[in-house]
């Protein structure tokens, strides 16, 4: 498994991901996502595979603000597109006041890596969907004051490509981790714990259940991604057999 090969999972399965809550339509100068259902949830909102070879950055830049005002939406994440020179685009998101982020890429190099106890005291993994109201809380207790993150996570239960896993300890779900299946790739998907208690056991215990139906389905890659400023989930990943394979670039528009 080359970095290459990674990287491309990882664009691949962030496409997709976005597919299940936008509509999308391509551009001139890249592929426009909207979701009009959460006007408010700001990552659904952007303008992707950023591609300026045809196009004045400036007017690119003007024609996607006038694209998204036209439909009363606010266009919040611009990715350049894979062979599209990072320069142009940072300079026009960097005039404009936008903000940088790096995505770090990690893949796992060998399937039977990573942790393989299934098992931690009290707590059990469990399918979320049979589990709704638990969910719904814990998706609440995560995103206080929310309501369009919590209703868009809840609607990717319905996407049969995606499965999330609780940890549920004493009746109450205190973490979760999603498989997204894209193809051969098994893309790791809102990896986050509510509890302070044993957060290393408690990744640990649902990476464990992550890679057990990652063994049944046999992808060709596995991926993670997670932000440059998350520096303490990229070591636990590292600790657990995912390499560094790049950087996915991308710029946020201001609060």
């Amino acid at each position: 498994m080359s970095s290459k090969d990674v990287l491309s999972a990882a664009r691949r399965s962030e496409q997709v991901w976005w597919e299940q809550i936008c509509e999308w339509e391509s551009l001139d100068y890249g592929v426009a996502y909207t979701c009009e259902r959460y006007p408010s949830l700001t990552d659904a909102q952007q303008l992707r595979d950023v591609w300026l070879a045809d196009i004045d950055g400036c007017v690119a830049f003007d024609r996607a603000e006038s694209y998204y005002s036209e439909r009363n939406l606010t266009c919040c994440v611009w990715t350049p597109a894979s062979g599209q020179e990072e320069a142009p685009v940072s300079a026009i998101m960097a005039e404009k006041g936008w903000r940088r982020e790096d995505l770090v890429v990690l893949g796992l190099e060998q399937l039977d890596q990573g942790p393989t106890n299934l098992t931690l005291g009290d707590v059990r993994v469990l399918p979320a969907r049979p589990m709704r109201r638990s969910y719904r809380t814990f998706l609440e207790s995560i995103h206080a004051g929310d309501e369009s993150a919590c209703n868009a996570a809840f609607d990717r239960l319905d996407d049969a490509s995606y499965e999330v896993l609780l940890a549920v300890r004493d009746g109450e779900a205190v973490g979760r981790i999603g498989y997204h299946d894209v193809g051969d790739v098994g893309r790791i998907r809102e990896f986050s714990i509510s509890s302070d208690d044993g957060i290393d056991d408690l990744r640990r215990l649902l990476l464990a259940h992550f890679l057990l139906r990652a063994r049944r389905l046999s992808p060709r890659v596995i991926v993670a991604c997670c932000l440059d400023t998350n520096p303490s989930e990229i070591t636990f990943l590292n600790d657990c057999g995912f390499i560094e394979a790049g950087r996915l670039v991308r710029f946020r528009r201001p609060a």
